[in-house]
């Protein structure tokens, strides 16, 4: 799939800023998750709007092994619901990025490999935009000088954002998360719906000639057919913005 690969990909830099539609949000950053713990290496999983319990309740769910993540948890000590684990440090609140710059650095320095933020949309949230920008730009030169790694996650509605914007240029690379694979059986019942009942014959037997899984980007080939190149160049976009998530 293009999404594991792309992150597989960019969990070979050393900071990443993986963007997802809010949709998927959940579901791929437990990918970011599984897919980084392959390495065996030791994660930070930095949680601003979650607590550590329904974090790992939520990786239990996805036969992810939390034995090599130590989590600082910024929701719990707030809401007064604090359970004390080996794996698990607690900040007051959020909003105290002295607090947890301090922790983080530490547990850098104690052992752990690399830092996820879930998730930056929650930081601008938190505090203003020069304060994050601070905040980030320090974190960020603090992991290289100590041949470590942040990965931080952002809402792809927030990407327009003027913090963000300079944030990205702090990074080395920024990964957009999506999905444009239709199964065999959505592709037909999509191109019933868009044209009629022999669309929906077309495009199966296009599926089985080439391949089980139609690529959006092949479409156009097909709708080429139905309703003529230039109605279909028109169409492509429609479809794109439909179902790309």
């Amino acid at each position: 799939m293009k999404v594991e690969s792309d992150i597989k990909e960019s969990l070979e830099k050393e900071v990443v800023l993986f963007v997802s539609p809010p949709d998927k949000y959940k579901d791929f950053f437990e990918k970011i998750v599984a897919i980084y713990l392959k390495s065996k290496n030791k994660l930070c999983i930095v949680s601003l709007n979650k607590s550590y319990v329904n974090i790992f309740e939520d990786l239990k769910k996805k036969n992810i092994n939390p034995n090599n993540i130590l989590f600082i948890d910024c929701v719990s000590k707030e809401k007064g619901g604090v359970e004390e684990k080996d794996n698990v440090f607690y900040v007051s609140s959020p909003k105290a990025f002295t607090e947890l710059s301090i922790l983080i650095k530490e547990t850098l320095k104690a052992g752990v490999d690399d830092v996820v933020f879930d998730s930056l949309s929650t930081l601008l949230i938190s505090r203003d935009s020069g304060i994050v920008i601070k905040f980030v730009r320090d974190l960020i030169n603090f992991a290289k000088n100590n041949k470590k790694r942040v990965f931080f996650t952002l809402l792809k509605d927030d990407l327009e954002n003027k913090a963000v914007k300079e944030v990205q240029m702090l990074m080395d690379k920024t990964t957009l998360l999506i999905e444009v694979i239709p199964a065999k059986e959505d592709a037909i019942k999509l191109m019933q719906n868009l044209f009629g009942p022999d669309a929906g014959k077309l495009v199966d037997k296009y599926a089985q000639e080439k391949k089980p899984e139609l690529l959006l980007k092949e479409f156009k080939g097909i709708l080429s057919k139905l309703v003529g190149p230039e109605n279909a160049e028109k169409q492509m976009e429609g479809l794109y913005a439909k179902y790309g998530k």
